[in-house]
C-alpha cells in the first residue's frame, strides 16, 4: 500500500493471516502519513433533479412519485460556513445529474465555500460537458467523482446506466488530467482567431454583463491590440506574446462567450503553456492537452462550420482584436452583411480554416 501504484486484484481473494498482514500494512500506512487525525467529509445533497434514468436509481427521471428539489445555494453557505460541525474537514457536494443545479448552486456555492472556508472540496455530478468540468475546477473543485456501478456493457445499456458506456469511462481520464484552472492564463497571450458570429457574440455579452469602465478599458485594449497585429506578419504574430483585452486579475471577463479556440485550449500540463510564454519565438515547444477533450471540442468546430456554411455564412476566421474592432465600429452593418451571406469585415481579410476532424460537402 506504501508503494505508488494499485494493489493487484490478488489482494481480494486473502483470507485468515494473509488478509490480517494486509490490513495491518494498509493501517500501519495510514497511521504514518495521517497520525492519530479524523477527517470527516460532510456530504450535502444540492438536487435530486435527474436527466438520466437509472433502473436502480429512486431519481431517475421517470420516478414520478418523487418530490424534486434544488436546493439555495446562499443557505448551504450560510449553513456550511457558520454551522458545520468542527470536525468537518471536508465537503462533498452531489446531486442527480442536473446541470441546471450546477450552474445555479454548485458553481457559486464552491466559489463562497473557497472564498470563505479552507474546506477541502469535491463534488459528485455525473456526466457533464467539458466546460462544466472545466468551470467547476477553476472555481475551487479539488476532486471530481464519477460513480461507476456497472462494468459490463450489457447490463449497463439493459438498466439505462447513465449515456452510454464507452462515454461513461471516456470521462474519468479527462477529468483528472486537465491542468488549467483559475489564475492560469499563460494562453491569454497566444494568438487567437475568431468567426464573425463570435466576434458578434462577445460584443453582446460585453454590453449585458460588463460595467460601463470594464467595456471603456476592455475597448481601448482592443485598438491597441489590433493597430499592433495590423503591423505583424502571420508568422510574427505567431511568435508575439500579446495580452488578450478580456483578461483581468488573471481571470477570463467573457469566460461564458469565450471564443471555441480558447474553449478547446485544455492542457494536461501547464509547463508547455509557460514555456511558450517564455519563449514566444520557440515554434517547436508542443503543449501536452488532453486528447478526448480535443477531439470533441474540434469535432463541435467542424460540425458547427459545416453547419453555417450550408446557411450561406461566412466561416473565415479573423484576428480576435480586428475581427471586434471592426465589429465595434458599426456592428449592425457587420450583421447585416453576415446575415446576407456576404463577408461581414470588408477591410480584413479572414482565413479559410480546413475542418479537422470531417470532409466539407463542398469538397471536390
Amino acid at each position: 500500500m506504501t508503494q505508488p501504484r494499485m494493489p493487484s486484484a490478488d489482494v481480494l481473494f486473502l483470507h485468515g493471516e494473509a488478509q490480517e498482514a494486509f490490513h495491518e500494512k494498509a493501517a500501519n500506512a495510514a497511521r504514518a502519513r495521517f497520525g492519530r487525525n479524523v477527517f470527516v467529509r460532510g456530504v450535502v445533497e444540492v438536487s435530486n433533479y435527474c436527466r438520466e434514468n437509472c433502473a436502480y436509481c429512486g431519481m431517475r427521471r421517470s420516478n414520478r412519485t418523487l418530490a424534486r428539489y434544488r436546493a439555495d445555494h446562499e443557505r448551504l453557505a450560510e449553513l456550511l460556513i457558520h454551522h458545520r460541525p468542527a470536525s468537518m474537514t471536508d465537503v462533498n457536494i452531489q446531486a442527480g445529474e442536473d446541470p441546471v443545479a450546477v450552474r445555479e448552486v454548485v458553481l457559486p456555492l464552491i466559489q463562497t465555500l473557497r472564498r470563505e472556508t479552507d474546506l477541502g472540496i469535491s463534488v459528485c455530478l455525473g456526466s457533464l460537458s467539458h466546460s462544466l468540468y472545466s468551470e467547476l475546477k477553476q472555481a475551487g473543485t479539488e476532486i471530481y467523482i464519477i460513480k461507476f456501478e456497472i462494468a459490463d456493457p450489457k447490463l449497463y445499456a439493459k438498466l439505462e446506466s447513465p449515456g452510454k458506456f464507452d462515454e461513461r469511462i471516456a470521462n474519468a481520464p479527462d477529468v483528472r488530467t486537465l491542468a488549467c484552472g483559475a489564475g492560469c492564463f499563460w494562453c491569454c497571450y497566444f494568438t487567437v482567431d475568431v468567426r464573425a458570429i463570435e466576434a458578434f457574440a462577445i460584443l453582446q455579452f460585453m454590453e449585458e454583463h460588463l460595467t460601463p469602465a470594464e467595456q471603456a478599458r476592455i475597448r481601448q485594449e482592443i485598438e491597441a491590440n489590433s493597430a499592433l497585429v495590423q503591423a505583424l506578419s502571420a508568422e510574427e504574430r505567431a511568435q508575439r506574446n500579446i495580452k488578450c483585452p478580456f483578461l483581468a486579475v488573471g481571470r477570463c471577463t467573457i469566460y461564458a462567450a469565450r471564443p471555441q479556440t480558447c474553449r478547446n485550449y485544455h492542457a494536461t500540463s501547464a509547463t508547455g503553456c509557460k514555456q511558450s510564454f517564455d519563449e514566444p519565438g520557440n515554434l517547436d515547444i508542443d503543449p501536452e492537452f488532453a486528447p478526448l477533450v480535443y477531439q470533441s471540442g474540434g469535432a463541435h468546430v467542424d460540425a458547427f462550420t459545416q453547419a453555417m456554411q450550408d446557411a450561406g455564412h461566412d466561416t473565415d476566421v479573423y484576428e480576435l482584436s480586428t475581427a471586434l474592432l471592426a465589429a465595434m465600429h458599426d456592428i449592425s452593418s457587420a450583421r447585416q452583411r453576415f446575415d446576407a451571406g456576404q463577408t461581414p469585415f470588408p477591410d480584413l481579410e479572414g482565413d479559410d480554416v480546413p475542418l479537422e476532424f470531417m470532409e466539407r460537402e463542398d469538397a471536390d
